[in-house]
């Protein structure tokens, strides 16, 4: 018996120059242009990472953290750890395991146990301190050429103006709807008066509600993400309640 098997091929690229890979075309393509203005490879590679945040939120944005490997001709360069924290009131107790494993969450790939409510992984409780920012700042000042403004002006001007969302994020939205609907603040962004938006659909991560200039401030202070009077006061106070 003959069967046929699927086959995913991508064109192999070449580059004398320079190379940027990311998620997102539009992300690669603002690493670019980073190099066409004599940038280097951190200058490049820390834009498309913030870029790639605002394009693809179900993957790794300034609420996260990662690790950033760098080496230059010549020997220069090292490795920087900014995955994210524990709060500092944070402990175990807070979360109350069930009598079963994990086989339909995040965790199920590692048959770690069943949390309560999730609360590991959805909710207030599941907030770890970011990393991100404080990462790809601090490559910017030991390698980069450019500052942190700089680097970031492509992603707001992606998330002030719109960009379409890709099939992917409206995929992911999609199996996530119920969970994005129980939070106002998720439903506001992520969802039409309760609906999914669509592919293409054109997708504003900035709140209309607010001024454009009030989208975000990226501050490496303490490895916090946003100032504080930036943060929603409800989020803060059912924070602080939960950990006090």
């Amino acid at each position: 018996m003959r069967t046929s098997s699927p086959i995913i091929r991508h064109e192999e690229i070449s580059a004398q120059s320079g190379m940027v890979v990311a998620q997102h075309v539009t992300a690669a393509q603002i690493g670019v242009e980073v190099l066409k203005r004599g940038g280097n490879a951190v200058d490049s590679a820390v834009s498309t990472a913030f870029a790639t945040g605002v394009l693809l939120p179900i993957w790794n944005g300034i609420g996260g953290g990662g690790l950033m490997t760098v080496h230059f001709d010549g020997g220069d360069g090292g490795t920087i750890d900014f995955g994210m924290q524990a709060p500092g009131l944070a402990h175990a107790e807070m979360y109350d395991l069930e009598d079963e494993q994990d086989v339909q969450g995040p965790s199920r790939r590692f048959s770690w146990m069943k949390v309560k409510n999730n609360a590991n992984t959805e909710g207030y409780t599941s907030i770890a301190i970011p990393g991100t920012v404080a990462g790809l700042s601090t490559a910017l000042e030991k390698w980069g050429t450019i500052d942190l403004d700089q680097a970031i002006a492509p992603a707001v001007k992606l998330a002030r103006d719109g960009f379409p969302l890709p099939r992917t994020v409206a995929l992911s939205l999609s199996e996530r709807h119920a969970l994005l609907s129980r939070f106002s603040t998720t439903a506001e962004v992520y969802l039409i008066e309760g609906h999914l938006y669509r592919p293409a659909h054109i997708l504003c991560r900035v709140s209309m509600h607010r001024p454009s200039n009030d989208w975000v401030v990226l501050e490496r202070r303490n490895f916090m993400v946003v100032k504080p009077e930036h943060v929603s006061p409800k989020m803060l106070n059912k924070t602080v309640d939960i950990y006090v």
